[in-house]
């Protein structure tokens, strides 16, 4: 169980970083950190292969650090902001999530919920506006084009938006 690190050229395995089942996996932007997960989220520094904190994310279906690296956004029956450096949870967002997804910015946050995708503004944690990405649920969602469009896929298609066409 846990994470395994295998050598891409060799097909070799080097070694495995915790002991519990893994659904979620999330690298911090500067490679420092790993944030990986199921029931419980655990984040790693990867040099020294040391847990520097378990939280207590519920059933996760999604991880995502901040572009600064400086929080981690847990997606499950809630969608919940953490700071990295105490592991102390900073805000729970009113809905949960199934993906998550950062403008480049960090700016706006998109939720994959149910079948809409959700756009909050990460400063004011104030939703601000929720599109139907599908008709039915598990959407996945993601920032393209530089952060000027919203991807979302279900199992119905694909569906794109972009500011200039009602983002």
């Amino acid at each position: 169980m846990g994470v395994q690190f295998w050598d891409v050229e060799t097909h070799q395995w080097i070694n495995s970083l915790g002991d519990q089942p893994v659904v979620a996996i999330a690298y911090s932007p500067n490679g420092a950190q790993l944030a990986t997960g199921s029931r419980k989220t655990q984040i790693w520094q990867l040099k020294t292969q040391k847990l520097l904190h378990t939280i207590s994310s519920g059933d996760l279906t999604a991880l995502l650090f901040t572009p600064d690296g400086e929080a981690l956004l847990t997606g499950s029956s809630k969608t919940k902001l953490w700071d990295v450096k105490s592991g102390d949870l900073t805000h729970t967002f009113s809905s949960g999530a199934s993906d998550l997804a950062l403008s480049p910015d960090g700016v706006t946050l998109a939720t994959g919920t149910g079948g809409t995708v959700q756009l909050w503004q990460l400063d004011s944690e104030q939703l601000s506006g929720i599109l139907r990405g599908s008709w039915y649920g598990g959407v996945s969602v993601e920032f393209g084009l530089e952060g000027q469009a919203i991807v979302s896929s279900g199992s119905d298609g694909i569906r794109l938006w972009r500011p200039d066409r009602g983002f």
